[in-house]
């Protein structure tokens, strides 16, 4: 039993380093700038930054979105959304779905709106986030 305890808390270590490592240098990249062409620069950045906003709007109001859900199971959930949501996010990009957008390239990070796509990927995080959560307190409520 112990061994499994230690088991998760190293693979929760490890998820939220990768997810700190996956963010940072995304941040620095966009720090620098990019040319954006036919693309709202606030907007885009607006929409990126509302995605994180709302994953600390869940964080804030998880005792009315999940009750009973202990702090645990909802970093277990957040961390079993961020998979799923970068696949999703990558797939978007990788098809230019659902935007089409010629001319923007964040320093050769890709192009033809792939970045615009990438904007949805907070979105994506969230929204699995919080479906994991609810799938999981209906689970233990099963129990």
């Amino acid at each position: 039993m112990r061994a499994l305890r230690y088991l998760r808390i190293g693979l929760e270590v490890l998820g939220v380093a990768s997810f700190l490592l996956a963010h940072a240098p995304i941040i620095f990249i966009y720090l620098l700038g990019s040319d954006l062409e036919g693309v709202s620069k606030p907007l885009h950045w607006a929409a990126i930054a509302a995605g994180y906003l709302g994953m600390v709007a869940v964080i804030l109001a998880r005792r009315r979105l999940f009750p009973g859900l202990a702090p645990r199971a909802l970093l277990d959930t957040w961390l079993l959304a961020l998979p799923v949501a970068v696949f999703i996010a990558y797939a978007m990009c990788a098809e230019r779905w659902p935007l089409r957008v010629q001319g923007f390239n964040a320093h050769g990070m890709g192009a033809s709106g792939g970045e615009v796509n990438a904007a949805l990927y907070p979105w994506l995080h969230g929204l699995i986030w919080i479906l994991a959560a609810r799938v999981w307190r209906r689970a233990i409520r099963a129990r």
